[in-house]
């Protein structure tokens, strides 16, 4: 059998370089991807990972965008397509650099009503 890639890769902290970290978070395969939330064991900085499935790949940190911000009209639209396919909040909140929360209210028509 030839050798892959190894799906147990830990990929380094960002914020002190432990490799020393655990999953925190993991939904299943979305568009080629997936997603991680790792927490690491010696600063307990939380971050996310990214992994390519087709091929495999290792995977990589992600900076990500923590906090709300003001979406342009296209990305709501663009959201609630996702929405439609019925992908995961956080999925689309990754996908997209925004926190789940406002995916969430996009869906629920709490926030974003004027955009249509």
């Amino acid at each position: 059998m030839a050798a892959t890639n190894n799906y147990s890769f830990k990929p380094n902290c960002p914020k002190c370089g432990s490799g020393e970290n655990s999953v925190t978070y993991s939904p299943g395969p979305n568009d080629g991807r997936k997603y991680r939330r790792r927490t690491c064991k010696d600063c307990g900085h939380v971050f996310t990972t990214r992994q390519q499935l087709n091929p495999l790949g290792l995977e990589q940190p992600i900076e990500r965008f923590r906090g709300r911000r003001p979406l342009d009209a296209e990305t709501v639209r663009e959201i609630r397509k996702e929405l439609a396919k019925g992908k995961y909040h956080q999925t689309i909140a990754d996908l997209y650099e925004t926190n789940r929360t406002t995916v969430t209210y996009i869906n629920s028509g709490k926030s974003y009503k004027h955009v249509l």
